[in-house]
């Protein structure tokens, strides 16, 4: 059974498309059930930030090495053999502001 809670921030292992090939990326667990989790994963790039993603300050309890934006519009559920290792933990008003977005965008769609 994993430990992950909401609002923890891991650094995973992406497999490319290709699959041979991936990346490791800090991400945040917005939800866990078992050994599966949903993550938004994080990039260093907030110039490139969209208006749907979260820019979080770095800060040691969170683990981030460099301010970064969370992609909120890019979820992925990932089994817990592709965490590498915990990182930190956001705080409550980072959290709830992606969880806030998340939420505003999916009902957002509810509209359409």
């Amino acid at each position: 059974m994993s430990s992950r809670q909401p609002g923890d921030v891991v650094l995973v292992e992406v497999p490319f498309t290709d699959l041979p090939q991936s990346k490791k990326r800090p991400a945040l667990v917005p939800m866990s059930r078992g050994q599966d989790h949903l993550v938004a994963f994080f990039t260093s790039r907030v110039e490139q930030a969209g208006a749907d993603d979260v820019v979080v300050s770095a800060s040691a309890d969170n683990g981030l090495a460099v301010d970064s934006a969370a992609l909120v519009t890019k979820l992925f559920t990932l089994h817990e053999s592709l965490i590498v290792r915990p990182l930190g933990r956001l705080s409550k008003s980072d959290h709830r502001a992606i969880l806030e977005r998340l939420v505003n965008l999916l009902r957002a769609t509810v509209d359409l």
